[in-house]
């Protein structure tokens, strides 16, 4: 049906301004809405309200309605007509008040609702369908609303969801700026201003949970006793049969993946504001123990239980990104939570147990049966008191062991309550009754493993165990938080005192962790002509390790163990469990002939240059805790009146502690062989020793690691596509063993799993026909080399399929048509992150067969016979796709986090490779495809990018292989001696 122009211009205008709510895939229904600011910005005067009535009653001598009236009172409705092709009806609206825009939207028919004068009994239908896109409702503070009508639209511009509950899922949303009147002040400079979180319940006890977190929520509120440590609440509401609670987005997500995504923090101030910020979980407790200890009439208390305190439901927020540490921890989950009223002064207050959290839980809350329901059980606060104890014992072995020691720790108490008859909790903390002997004996060993600098960890570990004591003996929320205020303090004063000791001297962890410090190029060996050297991306500096005045910064990745040829990485696990064997003894004898002379490090087993004093090696041999050489000196230093090493001699094996040997004062001084060494005031620095004889000493140098020739990869192979398709139809044809040139290429391909990733959103249905031809060629000559097959996903699909033949594949990629919008995280996020977990298992159980070769005890002396854990197989994952993705959808953090988990665990850059197979050449994709390439400045370049139809040799290898990479980042990159 042909419009008037002025009309047609509306409904074209209508058409463009709707902006979607964002939906999941749930009970929702696709809807979208006009913001209010859009529509006055359109109708910013009555002038154009008048042109369509104009248009409307052209047969009028005069118009029936003034357009001034309809422009104020009544434009929502008039929209609404036009939209529904009964402009002409808005004559019969203007008469009656309660017709106007301010009675939106019409639930119900209202009085005076022109349904007979339409001559059309499906006239309000119509109206009814189309007003909700003009009537998004304001989100106020606390709004409390039920929206009855299904057919309702929110102002949520963006909604991904973050995770699935036991009984909520959370999401991440974004609300239009409109409507957002959650915040009593807004900061325009603030980028997450209308961002929030939603939780949605929606299992059969949906309501409860929703009543009760909304109940103590408010509790909290209406005892003015909100505090920064507990999740902002700004509402709720009930809609589609779901119960929704607005809460405060932290953007760092929660401590649990913290724990795994941040490396533990190396500074004594780091560590101090780390523990001084998540102390904030005890200010929480104690605010909903009390939250009213006197009530309005002098007799009444209000008491509350969380019950369900663990880490991933403590919520992190950054408040300056550029530091890992500086960030806000807040307790949130209040679903479990409980409150009650008591008369009069009661010690010990009792409720019924809500079955909070599990492997957290206190050991009275634990029943090996059904026996007992869970709603009888009478438990006091003291229930809360042990979870924190429980996070707090994790954060510590975490601060001072890493990831792999707190998975280690997870591991052992699983094992331990194993081995419990019928026990059902677990990795719980306890056996019943009290708690675990391995919580026991994982803190009696922290000291060993406190960093240099850190003078709180200690006192923390101490508290926590007194917080994971029989309910009787715990301690309560009150006297817990005046401990964490009294710890805090000593430590602080510890760190004031150690600037002053070096007078006012910027602490050496601080310092050594500096982003200030400058990466200078490689200094090639005196022996080396003036050429052009190739320098492996593994032997680059990357973070630096201050050396003193004029002297070189190095980093810790150019340490010996990277000498080591990624085909005997095996070889140098299993030379971690012996020291007496020099793991780059077979090195020897090796190289060009400069690593051959006498004065090579290498045939002096390590020991240092003359120019330098302190040598420091086989750091990875020493055991998973990782601490940095810097520390180790650090330490020392702190400790300098000391004569011995701050772990204890007997905890540490003698050939160990002859590995770790540290010569401060004399270089060419004699040390025993026979394992007795220990530090003596002559290899120790004294009381008097300055921070300027200190700063001067130095690690070796990387001017002797050994550096390749660039000519050995200035010409790399290229194989066109069109060559390697023909190659694979001759083969196809039965031709045997046609010439595939540089076939030997492949071998590096061998034993490694092999995951393909295939775009299928709509922008791909121009090159879908290439797309199968390409990813078929790749599967075809990498399915060798998968001892278990190749794994296929898609990005809009859940299916997925993993075979050892090509046919298979290609079948399920031939069924699939292009369709949608591409989420790349959503696919790509689990392999990377179920990877990660395997790979910090491997670490895990490493350390526990080394820790139990080295310590052995009856307990688990079955260990002695295992063999040295295998590691999992290399990764290769290819990413066929054109770059052009939803736009909230970032795979950089996930690949960052790899690559920094590989970094820190010590893994070989060869362990994973990422390769993006690009099609076509948007400029958006091509950009972001870039980015990911050459822009993430990763620990080690792990991602390639190649045009699909270009070098296939550099797609299967560029993404693991740094000669093949053309990022000049990483990679095949030329030094000579005139860019020092």
């Amino acid at each position: 049906m042909a419009h008037h122009p002025v009309i047609q211009d509306f409904l074209d205008w209508h058409k463009n301004a709707q902006i979607p709510e964002s939906c999941d895939n749930g009970l929702e229904i696709k809807r979208s809405f006009v913001p209010d600011p859009l529509l006055w910005s359109y109708f910013e005067s009555s002038r154009k309200v008048q042109k369509i009535l104009e248009a409307l009653f052209s047969s009028h001598e005069e118009l029936p309605v003034d357009p001034v009236v309809v422009w104020k009172y009544y434009l929502k409705v008039f929209c609404i007509l036009l939209l529904a092709n009964k402009g002409k009806f808005i004559q019969l609206f203007t008469p009656h008040n309660n017709l106007g825009d301010r009675y939106l939207p019409f639930e119900s028919c209202p009085p005076h609702f022109p349904i007979a004068s339409a001559n059309n009994c499906r006239f309000f239908e119509s109206f009814y369908e189309q007003q909700w896109r003009f009537c998004a409702p304001q989100l106020e503070y606390d709004i409390g609303k039920r929206f009855e009508a299904k057919d309702w639209v929110l102002p949520i511009t963006q909604k991904v969801k973050q995770r699935d509950g036991a009984s909520a899922s959370i999401y991440k949303i974004t609300i239009h700026p409109a409507y957002n009147k959650l915040r009593h002040t807004l900061d325009p400079n603030d980028p997450d201003v209308n961002t929030f979180i939603l939780k949605t319940y929606r299992t059969k006890d949906a309501e409860k949970y929703y009543l009760s977190e909304v109940d103590a929520f408010r509790k909290i509120k209406s005892a003015k006793k909100h505090h920064r440590s507990i999740i902002g609440f700004y509402g709720s509401f009930v809609r589609d049969g779901t119960y929704n609670v607005l809460l405060e987005y932290a953007n760092t997500g929660t401590l649990e993946g913290y724990f795994h995504t941040t490396a533990p923090p190396q500074s004594g101030k780091d560590i101090l504001k780390f523990w001084q910020e998540l102390f904030a979980v005890i200010y929480a407790l104690n605010i909903i123990h009390n939250v009213q200890p006197s009530g309005y009439d002098g007799e009444h208390s209000v008491h509350g239980w969380h019950q369900d305190v663990k880490p991933d439901n403590i919520l992190v927020s950054s408040t300056h990104p550029e530091s890992l540490y500086d960030c806000h921890f807040k307790l949130a989950d209040l679903g479990n939570s409980h409150f009650r009223r008591i008369k009069g002064v009661k010690n010990g207050v009792t409720d019924k147990d809500t079955y909070g959290t599990r492997a957290y839980g206190a050991p009275e809350c634990y029943r090996s049966n059904g026996s007992i329901g869970r709603g009888q059980l009478q438990i006091t606060q003291k229930v809360d008191i042990w979870s924190a104890g429980c996070v707090l014992s994790e954060a510590a072995i975490w601060v001072s062991r890493g990831m792999r020691g707190l998975l280690e720790y997870r591991r052992r108490r699983k094992q331990e309550t194993s081995e419990i008859p019928e026990f059902q909790d677990g990795d719980c903390f306890h056996d019943g009754e009290r708690a675990l002997r391995v919580v026991q004996e994982m803190h009696e060993f922290l000291p060993d493993f406190i960093r240099g600098g850190d003078h709180i960890t200690q006192a923390v570990s101490d508290m926590a165990l007194e917080m994971l004591v029989t309910s009787d003996r715990r301690p309560d929320a009150s006297s817990l938080v005046r401990r964490a205020e009294r710890i805090v303090t000593e430590a602080d004063n510890k760190l004031i005192q150690r600037r002053s000791l070096i007078g006012g001297a910027q602490p050496m962890n601080d310092f050594l962790n500096s982003p200030h410090i400058r990466k200078p190029p490689p200094e090639l060996p005196p022996s080396v002509s003036q050429t052009n050297y190739y320098v492996p991306s593994q032997f680059k500096t990357e973070r630096p390790v201050y050396d003193g005045p004029g002297n070189h910064l190095i980093n810790k990745h150019t340490h010996y163990r990277n000498h080591i040829d990624p085909s005997r990485q095996s070889r140098y696990y299993d030379l971690v469990n012996n020291s007496e064997i020099d793991p780059f003894e077979e090195h020897k004898d090796q190289g060009p002939s400069h690593d051959r002379q006498s004065d090579s490090p290498r045939n002096q087993k390590f020991s240092a240059p003359h120019h330098s004093t302190p040598t420091i090696y086989q750091e990875e041999m020493w055991n998973s805790t990782q601490i940095r050489d810097r520390e180790f000196v650090n330490s020392r230093w702190e400790n300098n009146s000391r004569t011995t090493t701050r772990a204890s001699p007997q905890r540490i094996n003698p050939n160990l502690r002859e590995s770790r040997r540290i010569q401060l004062d004399n270089p060419h001084a004699q040390h025993p062989q026979n394992g007795n060494h220990e530090f003596t005031k002559e290899t120790y620095p004294d009381s008097k020793t300055s921070l300027e004889t200190m700063s001067r000493r130095s690690v070796a140098s990387p001017s002797t690691l050994p550096i390749k020739p660039c000519g050995q990869y200035s010409h790399l192979k290229n194989l066109s596509m069109a060559d390697a398709l023909n190659w694979k139809k001759v083969k196809k044809q039965g031709v045997k063993d046609p010439l595939l040139p540089d076939a030997h290429l492949l071998d590096q391909l061998n034993k490694r799993d092999h995951v393909f990733i295939i775009d299928d959103s709509s922008s791909m249905n121009d090159h879908w026909s290439t797309v199968k031809d390409v990813f078929g060629l790749l599967a075809y000559m990498v399915k060798g080399a998968d001892p278990d097959g190749i794994e296929l996903y898609f990005t809009n699909s859940s299916k997925k399929k993993k075979s050892r033949t090509t046919t298979d594949l290609m079948l399920m990629v031939s069924e699939k048509s292009p369709e949608g919008h591409s989420n790349l995280n959503q696919c790509l996020g689990p392999i990377l992150q179920g990877y990660r977990l395997r790979l910090q298992e491997h670490q895990a159980k490493l350390q526990e067969y080394q820790a139990e070769l080295e310590h052995p005890r009856p307990l688990i002396s079955k260990f002695k016979k295992a063999r040295s854990p295998t590691a999992p197989r290399p990764l290769n994952i290819y990413i066929l796709t054109d770059g052009i993705w939803q736009e909230q959808c970032d795979p950089s953090p996930m690949i960052s986090s790899t690559a920094h988990c590989l970094d820190k665990n010590h893994y070989f850059k060869q362990q994973v490779g990422i390769q993006f197979i690009r099609f076509g050449n948007d400029p958006e994709g091509k950009r972001r495809l870039e980015h990911l390439d050459s822009g993430l400045n990763l620990p080690m370049d792990i991602v390639d990018t190649e045009a699909s139809d270009g070098n296939v040799w550099k797609i299967l290898l560029g993404g693991m292989d740094p000669q093949w990479d053309d990022d000049d980042d990483d990679g095949n990159r030329c030094y000579s001696t005139s860019d020092g």
